[in-house]
């Protein structure tokens, strides 16, 4: 179990475990909220569960040509700003070593903030780089690459 914390909320117990068969209407409902397409892998995923465990956020890390790539994270809205996203994204990169992603303009701050740096386009798997290119949106979204890093172990 783990803990979600961000001053001044109180801390909520949240427990990470792999995605499971009866997760799946959970995801489907938070990709639509978020108005995200559904993958046919999402059980490769992470699950954040609340003390009750119910589904409360969802990372899935899909294998590309160039590194891991986080497609998408998304959490519950009444979870949000509770450090349940940072959750997360720290379980994902301790199970992938880096981790790299294309975030919307509007969420760019929160990658940054817990580590995440900007890395060029050209770095993301050509798939990926490819649907931003060529999106009608690209201009509303503001796309953003980052890579997310372990910090090196001094010891």
């Amino acid at each position: 179990m783990t803990t979600a914390c961000n001053a001044p909320e109180p801390c909520l117990s949240i427990t990470l475990r792999p995605a499971q068969e009866g997760d799946e209407a959970f995801v489907r409902a938070l990709m639509r909220l978020g108005g995200m397409g559904f993958a046919a892998d999402w059980q490769h995923a992470l699950v954040a569960v609340n003390a009750a465990d119910q589904p409360v956020g969802y990372i899935r890390v899909q294998q590309t040509g160039k590194g891991p790539h986080v497609a998408p994270v998304a959490v519950r809205p009444d979870y949000r700003g509770k450090g349940v996203g940072r959750l997360l994204m720290r379980g994902a990169l301790e199970q992938q070593g880096y981790l790299k992603l294309v975030a919307r303009g509007e969420v760019a701050g929160f990658y940054r903030s817990i580590g995440c740096r900007e890395i060029p386009f050209d770095e993301i798997s050509g798939d990926l780089e490819e649907d931003c290119g060529h999106c009608a949106d690209r201009a509303t979204c503001q796309p953003v690459a980052f890579i997310m890093e372990q910090e090196p172990s001094h010891g």
